[in-house]
């Protein structure tokens, strides 16, 4: 599951195809434009990830990527996918063995998390 969200992540732009409705609720007209691609989080609100592959100490989560570390995960912490930036994903901490992390937000490394579509 991970491969596929990374794959989808990947793409820059895309063609999209937009229907144009009118004030009456009629379809006007269908266009095609090439834009970048909204993040997973808009097209899809809630994707949950869990955090693997940790062998030792913990996933830093940061204020921003490559920033100073705000907290630490373990292995199968829950938390919620909200954006990403290159091999980053902004990141909302909803469960885990440590409740203090609950709620936190930052930037985690994408290869210790395995994300799903709820």
């Amino acid at each position: 599951m991970k491969r596929q969200i990374k794959n989808i992540l990947g793409f820059t732009t895309s063609a999209i195809a937009v229907l144009s409705l009118t004030t009456s609720g009629t379809v006007s007209q269908a266009q095609t434009q090439t834009e970048p691609i909204q993040t997973i989080a808009q097209a899809n609100p809630v994707v949950h990830c869990l955090v693997v592959n940790i062998e030792r100490g913990q996933l830093a989560v940061r204020r921003r990527p490559n920033g100073e570390a705000i907290a630490g995960l373990d292995n199968d912490n829950l938390v919620r996918f909200i954006d990403h930036q290159d091999m980053w994903y902004y990141i909302r901490v909803v469960r885990g063995p440590n409740p203090r992390v609950n709620g936190i937000e930052g930037w985690v490394n994408s290869h210790y998390v395995e994300c799903a579509w709820d």
